[in-house]
């Protein structure tokens, strides 16, 4: 008999200790979601945002497309809750790989924060020094410009408008 109670106190043992870890459970739950949901309204604040982009070092590209680029990775939230435009969270990395990958002209991209609410994009362009045409003949029959710049490296990145004369050493196929 005496066993039988102590079984039965053993059990109640383990449902009270379910119910205050379930307890605890929904507590930090609620807990967390309100540190959530206080860290959205913050991050909204407006000191903290990024409101303007500048470029530096453009030359060739149009600054337009550079800042269409930077606003599509700036836009939008995260998780629907905190804006990536906040200037503790944004994506320097995403900014820099979509400009370089988007806009070949590119060679670096330089990005800094300024006092909060400034981002500050430097480039560096790639220089013209060569150019790559297909073959002679697509060339000479449609009088299509079918070339393209090249840097020291080798590396083709724009299409090159028609050029009269000799102005950059030719590759042809």
């Amino acid at each position: 008999m005496q066993k039988r109670r102590d079984i039965l106190k053993v059990s109640e043992i383990n449902k009270k200790k379910r119910k205050i870890l379930k307890t605890r459970f929904v507590f930090a739950f609620i807990i967390f979601i309100f540190l959530v949901v206080i860290l959205s309204l913050l991050s909204r604040n407006k000191n903290i945002n990024i409101d303007n982009i500048e470029v530096l070092g453009n030359n060739i590209i149009d600054k337009t497309e550079i800042l269409n680029v930077v606003e599509n990775d700036l836009n939008g939230r995260y998780l629907f809750l905190f804006p990536k435009r906040n200037s503790l969270i944004y994506q320097k990395g995403r900014i820099k790989n979509d400009l370089l990958e988007k806009l070949k002209r590119i060679s670096e991209v330089k990005i800094d924060l300024k006092k909060w609410r400034t981002l500050q994009i430097e480039i560096k362009e790639r220089p013209n020094e060569y150019l790559w045409c297909g073959d002679e003949s697509s060339i000479g029959s449609n009088f299509e410009n079918n070339c393209y710049f090249i840097d020291g490296d080798g590396y083709i990145f724009d299409k090159a408008p028609y050029f009269s004369g000799d102005v950059f050493l030719d590759f042809m196929a």
